[in-house]
């Protein structure tokens, strides 16, 4: 809806895109000084959060 209504996300030329969880954690993996967590909110949302932390 507010990707047409309000106009969020500017949807009228290519379409959203989105990012697979794979492709984050594989991305994170390849770098060591890198941990990931993972917040799965979908109990009250759609949306799964990745944080990023540098541990060095």
């Amino acid at each position: 809806m507010s990707t047409k209504v309000f106009g969020f996300n500017k949807t009228k030329t290519d379409g959203l895109h989105f990012v697979s969880g794979t492709l984050i954690k594989d991305t994170i993996a390849k770098h060591p000084h890198l941990t990931l967590e993972v917040l799965d909110t979908t109990k009250l949302t759609s949306n799964i959060i990745y944080v990023a932390r540098n541990n060095s």
